[in-house]
């Protein structure tokens, strides 16, 4: 009775005091409130835990001063001294531990405001849930300055990107700091990693050169998704599903749990499908993500297993304005009917699942060693068309498949078989397979206000293409594999090697040193790298097994980078920064031999030169950025073959000579117009041009007399498949109706202008054509809509509901979004894509 009693009166006496202070918890990375998160007071000796939402609220009976100390599991501790009655709301960033993350490199390597002397954005796990809906991840990217994403056909994991003008094989593209680009082309090939929006925490996109420590030239940029790790999420579990336009269905169960004080788990697995915007461009993939994190005294273990095998149709045929007209805008070339059921001319599987172990050792409070292995092993490939002849089409423009089955299927050649029917046409598909595995060591020293770092990257990469019989659309076998070392007259079934058959290989090492000064009010960086890139390729078809030509042999050409930057707070508000850099970039495989093995002479390295001056603000209510670039690259390389004037012997040569400048203005601003309202806005403004002709003479080392000139007419023209000038304008407003439920309205105004259509300079040899500057696409914006609200649930099984819903292009805008320019450079002979019409898709989230 005593003990009710006592209860009854401090209840009584707490609640007559009534001195609350609350408050909320986040990541101060990504801005992620951090649930479950501890707030402990001293004086108190006791203390509270945030809600799902990072947020608590504690009262007290008294006046006064109070230490809160707040912490998070993987996270660094923060103390402060709070005043009560004064201090009513606390917003608390709690910075990631790095000994805990195991991602030292990645995270230390990331830009900072206001310190990082380049240009770059930040996107959170935030943005992501809030606007992407079901685009692929790379489509965040489009409100910021510079960048322009597009679906092309409309295929999964058929975007392209390109920053400043630069396409996606000039662009560094990261996971967890580790480069994803075909080590060969450059390419990056974005239906490998179809599901990877699930398990982004933040993206990192850094303009130009950047700020990178490792050995790796980018030109146009580098983009880096820092996954989800083992404690970044909180403990619990997550179930969503997405559904919306072209029958998408999309299902992902989600899990985060600390097995042990030191051991975290995380897991995901999603699937979708959906029949695409495009006649049979559908998609069906699955993925799937684990991570496990591991502490031993001041060594941390991070283990992240990722894969995401998929399938889908494919739209590769461009085609111009009146054909779209005739057909359609969902009309797909690629396609056509066989014995009533559709088939696919163009379509892609592929899985590539990669493991990555991130080890970091402390070991002292200024010396640390980070290493990163990561090894994947990809496989798949998809259908292709054959070489020739053509196939048959309908009226509707579709192909023909029946007429070839009824061709192929009464066609006896009795030179081979007096009653088996011989494939004129057949269906190959192109088979891929790959190996891959990268390294990256680093060593970093913090000395007073320098930190020193050091390191070595490397990476090995061994691919096996080739084509193999798929369909022999109605025959029973067909003939001619191009295999000399096969008899040309040996009959070939399905599964059997046709067309091409080769192995290549690349293998790089670098090593860099990078050196940091820190001390308010100035930053600075200066970075020093060294690379050597090898090329090797073995042709199985086109030399017989006794040839030593079959293999190239190792290519071998060495890389080097020089990269400086310094940041000058002018206060607590602004800053300036300034950057430069000079490199000399390994040129790609394709500029040092063919699919046949024949090796381009005088391949030599491409030649970069780029700076870049910013200015910054940073208050309260604002921030924002504004730079002016300019970028020249020289030497760039093309590869032509070359017929002799006297003997017609074919020579095959890469050409150098052709420059381009590329520079402009970006702007990038935030600013909170009231406690709910926030603007979001870019604009970006280029001008990209070619700054000169090629003009070279060929003398093959064999007949140094034969001479061959080659000259081009591409000075002064733009540089085409990108648009100049972008802008960006997003309102986002956010309101508690109550305590429990927060909704959300957020639309974005996107625009594209100054866009040339794609050509390549060497395609320019005729005079007539000199100053006509290739077909400009017209200007084009689209407005998506983005909306939905969170409920706080606080059930015992239950802690969130969350429902959005995603309307793109919702004014249902008609735009061009790719053309290749014609021989008359004008809207007519333009071969086009079209972007994609109005379209929805709706997420419900239940967070337990």
């Amino acid at each position: 009775m005593q003990k009710i009693f006592f209860l009854l009166v401090f209840t009584i006496q707490l609640s007559a005091q009534n001195f609350t202070v609350s408050g909320i918890v986040k990541d101060s990375l990504n801005g992620t409130p951090l649930s479950l998160a501890n707030v402990f007071i001293s004086e108190l000796n006791s203390g509270t835990t945030c809600n799902s939402n990072g947020k608590f609220e504690i009262s007290f009976s008294k006046k006064g001063e109070y230490q809160f100390t707040f912490s998070f599991i993987g996270y660094e501790k923060v103390t402060r001294l709070i005043n009560i009655p004064h201090d009513k709301f606390i917003e608390v960033s709690l910075l990631p531990s790095e000994i805990w993350l195991g991602e030292t490199t990645v995270i230390s390597s990331l830009p900072k405001f206001r310190e990082t002397p380049v240009a770059f954005s930040v996107l959170t796990s935030k943005d992501i849930n809030l606007r992407l809906g079901s685009k692929e991840a790379i489509h965040i990217l489009e409100t910021t300055p510079s960048s322009y994403i597009s679906q092309q056909g409309g295929g999964i994991g058929e975007q392209r990107l390109s920053i400043r003008g630069f396409d996606q094989t000039n662009i560094a593209v990261m996971i967890n700091g580790i480069p994803i680009n075909n080590p060969e082309n450059g390419e990056i090939y974005w239906s490998n990693w179809a599901g990877i929006s699930d398990i982004i925490e933040y993206i990192h996109v850094q303009r130009g050169l950047s700020a990178i420590p490792y050995s790796i030239s980018a030109i146009g940029g580098s983009v880096n998704f820092i996954t989800t790790g083992s404690s970044a999420l909180n403990p619990g579990a997550k179930f969503k599903t997405e559904f919306g336009s072209d029958n998408l269905k999309k299902s992902a169960v989600s899990f985060t749990s600390q097995l042990t004080e030191k051991i975290g788990l995380t897991g995901l697995v999603s699937k979708r499908t959906m029949d695409g915007f495009a006649d049979k461009v559908y998609s069906d993939e699955l993925a799937y993500f684990l991570a496990l994190g591991m502490l031993f005294d001041d060594v941390s273990i991070q283990v992240q297993l990722f894969g995401s095998p998929q399938k889908h149709g494919q739209r590769l045929t461009p085609q111009t304005i009146n054909d779209w007209s005739n057909y359609g805008k969902e009309y797909n070339a690629d396609w056509g009917n066989l014995n009533g059921k559709p088939l696919n001319l163009r379509d892609n599987e592929f899985h590539n699942p990669t493991l990555s172990i991130n080890q970091n050792w402390q070991i002292t409070k200024d010396l640390v060693w980070n290493n990163i292995i990561s090894l994947s092993r990809g496989i798949g490939g998809g259908t292709v068309p054959p070489w020739y002849p053509e196939l048959s089409r309908t009226e509707t423009g579709q192909i023909d498949f029946d007429k070839e089955w009824q061709l192929n299927s009464n066609n006896i050649d009795s030179i081979y078989s007096p009653n088996l029917n011989k494939s004129v046409i057949a269906l190959r598909k192109g088979i891929h397979k790959n190996y891959r595995a990268n390294l990256i060591s680093v060593l970093g020293y913090n000395f007073n206000n320098l930190k020193f770092t050091i390191g070595f990257d490397g990476k090995y990469y061994e691919a096996q293409n080739y084509n193999q019989l798929s369909n022999l659309l109605g025959g029973d076998y067909t003939t001619w594999s191009n295999d000399v070392n096969d008899n040309p007259n040996k009959m070939l079934y399905v599964g059997d090697k046709v067309d091409f058959n080769a192995d290549s290989f690349t293998r790089s090492f670098g090593s860099f040193f990078q050196v940091e000064y820190l001390k308010d009010p100035f930053s600075a960086y200066l970075n020093l790298a060294l690379s050597k890139t090898q090329y090797n390729q073995i042709n199985y078809f086109n030399f017989l097994k006794t040839d030593p030509n079959r293999e190239t042999g190792w290519k071998s050409f060495t890389g080097a980078s020089f990269k400086a930057g310094i940041n000058y707070n002018i206060n607590g508000y602004n800053n300036v920064f300034f950057n430069i850099g000079n490199f000399s970039r390994a040129p790609l495989s394709m500029n040092v031999y063919d699919y046949e093995n024949n090796v381009y002479g005088n391949s030599r390295n491409e030649k970069i030169f780029s700076f870049e001056i910013g200015y910054g603000l940073k208050t309260e209510i604002t921030k924002l950025s504004l730079n002016y670039f300019s970028t020249d690259w020289k030497d760039k390389a093309f590869s032509q073959a070359f017929t002799s004037n006297e003997t017609q012997a074919i020579y095959y040569y890469s050409l150098f000579g052709a420059s381009a400048r590329h520079s402009g203005i970006e702007f990038d601003g935030i600013l909170k117009v009231t406690q709910n309202l926030q603007l979001n806005t870019m604009f970006s403004y280029l001008n990209n041009k070619w700054t000169s002709d090629i003009d070279a003479a060929v003398r093959p080392e064999s007949n140094p007399n034969d001479e061959i000139n080659f000259h081009t007419f591409s000075n002064n023209l733009y540089v085409g498949d990108f648009p100049m000038t972008t802008a960006s304008i997003g309102f986002y407003y956010e309101n508690e109706i109550s305590n429990k439920v927060k909704v959300y309205f957020n639309p974005i105004y996107n625009f594209y202008g100054r866009y040339y259509s794609k050509f390549v300079p060497e395609s320019r040899t005729n005079s007539n054509d000199a100053n006509i500057q290739p077909w400009r696409l017209p200007n084009f914006y689209y407005v998506d809509l983005h909306l939905g609200f969170e409920i706080l649930l606080d059930h015992q099984v239950i802690k969130n509901l969350n429902i959005s819903f995603n309307l793109f292009n919702i004014l249902n805008q008609e735009f061009i979004s790719d053309a290749i320019d014609g021989e008359t450079h004008n809207a007519q002979s333009a071969l086009v894509w079209f972007g994609r019409e109005r379209w929805w898709s709706t997420n419900i989230v239940l967070e337990f």
